[in-house]
């Protein structure tokens, strides 16, 4: 078994199957009736993932996985979307991996985004190339 095995298994189940948006199309938009943000619902597969993600910082305390302001501070990466990710070190693809999945609770649809640009994935497929 890989190191990442519990993360890759992850990497081509989470191409089609992500969820939806969830808009607002019953309420009026009043003060009385306001309408609700959207939100995304996401699939049984993605919501996998994510305990995945928090199992795996949880078994693997050695990769600090927690700590990636630090660690993500360390490597010079100060936006998530413009991370070189070809050449992220192991320590710098979990941390941003788990910095996709912890600020989701802050910004709605963040896990959803890099889903669909195919940010996730192509840190899966980096630690995927790390692990041989």
């Amino acid at each position: 078994m890989s190191k990442y095995s519990e993360l890759t298994y992850f990497l081509y189940r989470l191409n089609d199957n992500i969820g939806e948006w969830k808009f607002d199309n019953t309420h009026k938009g009043t003060q009385e009736d306001p309408i609700h943000i959207p939100f995304p619902i996401y699939s049984e597969t993605v919501l996998e993932f994510v305990h995945a993600v928090y199992d795996y910082n949880r078994n693997h305390p050695e990769c600090e996985m927690k700590k990636y302001p630090e660690i993500l501070d360390e490597r010079e990466i100060k936006n998530i979307f413009a991370a070189d990710i070809d050449s992220l070190d192991e320590k710098g693809a979990l941390a941003l991996l788990m910095c996709i999945v912890d600020k989701e609770r802050f910004c709605d649809g963040l896990i959803y985004n890099n889903l669909k640009e195919g940010r996730i994935q192509a840190l899966l497929e980096r630690l995927k190339e790390l692990d041989n």
